[in-house]
């Protein structure tokens, strides 16, 4: 362009900006701001708002807040994207005090923020656990008669039933509907798993009709957070009908599912039902997670089955998994059973040495195993080390040794 004697214009240049801010080539961007003003062109709002989302981006806030005042300064008038951008940035620094001001500036300035700059300061305000302050946030934005997308709702739903406000995100579901605002299926799912952490599965599943007579199809996400519900309330049977519905409805099932089947038929002792959904779930492309692999170590280390758990136990760890203080105590557990105590104890050894601290339950399996062989001394050994540890010795600890927890405690 240029070598044909062509000067490129504001717009050109903003569309060069564009790409290299979005790269992240601050520099570059930079310099062709200087090359606009060097020929006598000033740069428009786009052009600086590509630059303010390449400085957000490389997290260089405070950069872009003093450009963007100095900006101001010289007759600039900033629009709902300018904001829009930097409020987002300090958002996901996680600064919310400098986003809100970014904010409040834009309504003492007589424009009225849109759906997106609210919606980046309830998001952030949620995410960091303020749900009353994301509320504040929520509240200006109906004052000023800005109607919220799906997507803010749902922040604000999953942010009071993470707080356990359960009737507040049904009721403001309600309210989606009354303002016309759509619900979906994540809007659902975060009541589903309130309800379902709440331990009121049936509740959730009273949903799920309700979805269906508002055309909200229900994901396998859906369905997988109801039967981790039912699971954890060990109702297992509405947690399998639930994936034969799964199945019925033509949804394939993902990894969350197979987890909580493979757990299922763990916990009902049908190790090898379990394992060969295990296997079905790896041919399927599906990747395990250290929650699947722990299910299968303690479920084959319950039936006595050390090969089959070590096996597991090897594999997990060659898949890049790092075993949990659950994990090696469910091992240590199985050995105990068997009266190995040699290998037992070299499991807690490894543990301590990759750094996973054992648990009153790691101990209190020890001390029992120890127990069991008529190894007082050793058992008391570990009793002491438990309490050292600064671990507070449960009941069957204190059974196991003859003692009572209060005079334990006393002495």
């Amino acid at each position: 362009m240029k070598s044909n004697g062509i000067l490129p214009d504001v717009y050109s240049y903003s569309i060069l900006m564009d790409g290299f801010c979005k790269k992240g080539d601050i520099e570059k961007g930079l310099k062709l701001i200087e090359e606009m003003y060097h020929n006598d062109l000033r740069p428009s709002m786009v052009s600086y708002s590509s630059l303010f989302y390449g400085l957000c981006k490389s997290g260089l806030m405070n950069i872009s807040l003093d450009m963007f005042h100095n900006l101001g300064a010289t007759g600039y008038e900033f629009d709902h994207i300018a904001y829009g951008i930097l409020i987002n940035g300090f958002c996901m620094l996680g600064d919310m005090h400098s986003a809100n001001k970014l904010l409040e500036e834009m309504i003492c300035n007589n424009l009225v923020p849109n759906a997106f700059n609210f919606h980046s300061l309830i998001h952030g305000f949620c995410k960091m656990g303020l749900l009353d302050k994301a509320l504040e946030v929520f509240n200006i934005m109906l004052q000023h008669g800005v109607l919220p997308e799906t997507i803010t709702c749902n922040v604000i739903i999953d942010g009071y039933c993470k707080e356990g406000y359960l009737e507040e995100a049904l009721e403001l579901m309600g309210e989606m509907q009354e303002l016309g605002i759509s619900l979906n299926s994540y809007t659902y799912n975060a009541v589903i798993n309130g309800l379902c952490k709440a331990r009121k599965s049936e509740k959730a599943w009273e949903l799920f009709p309700q979805m269906l007579k508002r055309n909200v199809l229900p994901g396998v996400f859906n369905y997988g957070t109801l039967m981790d519900g039912f699971t954890k309330q060990s109702n297992f049977k509405k947690a399998l009908m639930l994936y034969t519905r799964i199945l019925k409805a033509g949804i394939t099932p993902d990894t969350v599912t197979y987890t909580i089947l493979v757990n299922i038929f763990c916990q009902r002792g049908k190790m090898y039902a379990a394992y060969n959904l295990f296997k079905e779930m790896t041919e399927k492309g599906f990747l395990p997670d250290k929650i699947s692999y722990t299910s299968l170590i303690a479920g084959f280390s319950r039936m006595g089955n050390m090969k089959k758990a070590w096996a597991l136990f090897n594999e997990m760890q060659r898949k890049g998994h790092i075993p949990t203080v659950v994990t090696y105590t469910c091992l240590v557990h199985g050995f105990c059973k068997l009266e190995r105590m040699d290998i037992a104890k070299l499991l807690v050894d490894e543990m301590m040495r990759n750094e996973v601290t054992p648990d009153v339950v790691t101990y209190t399996v020890l001390i029992v195993g120890y127990r069991r062989l008529g190894n007082i001394e050793k058992a008391h050994e570990l009793f002491n080390e438990m309490k050292a540890s600064g671990i507070i010795p449960d009941d069957i600890a204190h059974i196991a040794l003859g003692l009572k927890a209060d005079a334990v405690s006393e002495g």
